[in-house]
């Protein structure tokens, strides 16, 4: 496994000035959340944006 983020690490990441709101305002939902649950849905979230940022690479690549 991983090394996972510890209570102090996930309110820095809330507090950080460099993330954006987006990210602060979605950590602080899927903290309210079932952890399994929201584990599986930032996986999905995360293979979605992965898929379409490989799509535009791969349309600006055949350009």
């Amino acid at each position: 496994m991983g090394n996972p983020l510890s209570k102090k690490s996930l309110e820095q990441l809330l507090t950080d000035e460099h993330l954006s709101d987006w990210f602060k305002d979605t950590l602080r939902s899927a903290l309210q959340r079932d952890p399994f649950e929201a584990e599986l849905d930032a996986e999905l979230l995360y293979s979605a944006l992965r898929a379409r940022r490989i799509e535009i690479e791969r349309r600006i690549i055949d350009k």
